[in-house]
């Protein structure tokens, strides 16, 4: 439900939870726009027939600068890509339902459904369709491995809500000459596409392959995030996540990162290399995924709806893997890694503390964090018996220690502040003053009610909404009957 950054031990750098206002945030990138870096990703609501949003850019400050949304009257932005180039535009995808004639697959009425899968290229500041192409003028319905129907997401065609999910467009990358590279789930297809006039210029794997396949156990498919890692006249290397499954239709026993050699000269495709996690981790991910080829050489793959990701150097030797959340309740649809110097957070917050002492004869425990803050080395604490910061003096420090600090004074103090400072002790920010919390001293609410040993809820008790029990209430060998509703309110 947000955009995160951790660090490379797995501690939280940012937390985005809350930035969506509820919706989903997809595709967290680093980019370039108007000579500053900044955070991208897509942010909407999950919906049948593909997520309805818009693209999101953030700057250092996690402050939304710009949104971009698709043009030509199109639908919204789909999850499935949301890139900022360097030139000052967007690729997006579309899911748009569009009626379509179904009668030769089955469907009796005048008009069916499908989904047309689109992407287009904006100008960010002028929101101007720079170029935009079609699956449906360029792509035959038959060309699908998600038959009509087929499955609970296929869709029957009946309806717009319903309509057939035949390409699934999840990825678009610009090569330097202007075409497109795009990847379609359901056609287990990556096509290149012309920037000229939007025609096909090859396909590589699918029903229609112009390349024939050289050092493939198993061809990709359902496959996600196809990528240039370069480029030198007819040859070109793509890396891609190979989902091989579509969670009804299963080819291999594992997902797998491949690194593939196109060569337009012989019209071979050449596996170069393929990136499994070892036993016992060995991973299915039946949607989402993503690979990313790393300056070092190595690469780095998410697991898609599987919260996992991993590192492999190039020779294809796992050298980390790691679990962001627990399976069938997390997921990340891609997962990037990124060099310490391409991201400095600069939040316009000041860091959070929270102070504790068991009673005022202890020594008070200072707790801290900067949601975002990149920059920040150690932490300058600052305590004394006033709530004024000019009274208050410096009572120790600490190194920052993953996204939570905590430090332990040498007495107890009433109150306090801490300051953030860089490696190179330069002061980036300080919290407010906050007084230390104490149990003891903390007010007790008077109007606590007690049930005793003689209390009875019988069959027709009902504590409503209207009743609170407090922290201090106790419930002692009471009888609590099936048809006793309990209700708290704190």
């Amino acid at each position: 439900n947000g955009p995160y950054i951790y660090d490379a031990k797995g501690n939280l750098v940012y937390s985005g939870y809350g930035a969506t206002g509820g919706q989903l945030a997809h595709d967290l990138k680093v980019a370039e726009y108007n000579g500053q870096r900044v955070l991208t990703y897509f942010q909407g609501n999950d919906r049948q027939g593909g997520n309805r949003g818009h693209g999101v850019i953030m700057d250092d400050r996690y402050h939304t600068i710009a949104s971009v949304s698709p043009g030509l009257g199109r639908t919204s932005s789909d999850v499935h890509e949301f890139t900022v180039l360097p030139d000052g535009t967007a690729l997006t995808t579309i899911f748009q339902p569009t009626p379509y004639d179904l009668t030769s697959f089955g469907v009796k009425q005048a008009i069916g459904w499908v989904i047309d899968g689109i992407f287009q290229e904006i100008d960010i500041q002028t929101g101007e369709v720079l170029f935009e192409w079609r699956s449906l003028d360029h792509v035959p319905l038959d060309e699908t491995y998600n038959l009509l129907g087929s499955n609970a997401d296929a869709g029957t065609g009946n309806t717009t809500a319903l309509a057939w999910d035949y390409f699934h467009i999840n990825s678009i990358e610009k090569d330097t000459s202007g075409d497109y590279i795009i990847s379609s789930r359901y056609c287990s297809t990556v096509y290149k596409i012309s920037g000229k006039d939007g025609s096909i210029i090859w396909r590589l794997g699918g029903k229609a392959s112009n390349f024939a396949f050289v050092n493939f156990p198993n061809i990709f498919t359902f496959q996600h995030d196809p990528r240039i890692v370069s480029q030198n006249g007819p040859v070109t290397v793509l890396s891609l996540f190979d989902n091989s499954s579509d969670g009804y239709n299963t080819t291999t026993s594992s997902s797998s990162g491949m690194i593939i050699s196109l060569d337009t000269s012989t019209w071979t495709a050449t596996l170069l290399n393929q990136y499994t996690n070892p036993p016992p981790t060995t991973t299915l991910t039946t949607s989402q995924g993503s690979m990313q080829v790393l300056p070092n050489t190595n690469v780095f793959i998410g697991w898609g709806s599987v919260p996992q990701v991993s590192e492999f150097t190039a020779d294809g030797t796992a050298v980390a893997i790691g679990s962001f959340g627990v399976a069938n309740e997390a997921a990340s649809y891609r997962a990037r890694k990124i060099s310490l110097d391409a991201w400095k957070g600069n939040p316009d917050s000041t860091p959070a503390v929270f102070a504790y002492a068991s009673s005022a004869s202890l020594p008070t425990v200072f707790y801290v964090s900067w949601n975002g803050a990149t920059e920040v080395a150690s932490w300058l604490f600052y305590g004394g018996n006033s709530e004024s910061v000019e009274k208050l003096v410096a009572v120790g420090s600490a190194a920052k220690d993953g996204f939570e600090t905590v430090f332990v004074a040498s007495a107890f103090v009433g109150y306090g502040f801490v300051v953030a400072l860089d490696e190179g002790g330069r002061r980036l920010g300080r919290s407010s003053v906050v007084k230390t919390f104490v149990p003891s001293l903390a007010q007790v609410p008077s109007n606590s009610t007690t049930l005793s040993n003689s209390t009875t809820l019988s069959n027709s008790t009902t504590l409503s909404n209207s009743t609170t029990l407090s922290n201090s209430t106790t419930l002692s060998n009471s009888t609590l009957l099936n048809s006793t509703a309990l209700r708290f309110r704190r």
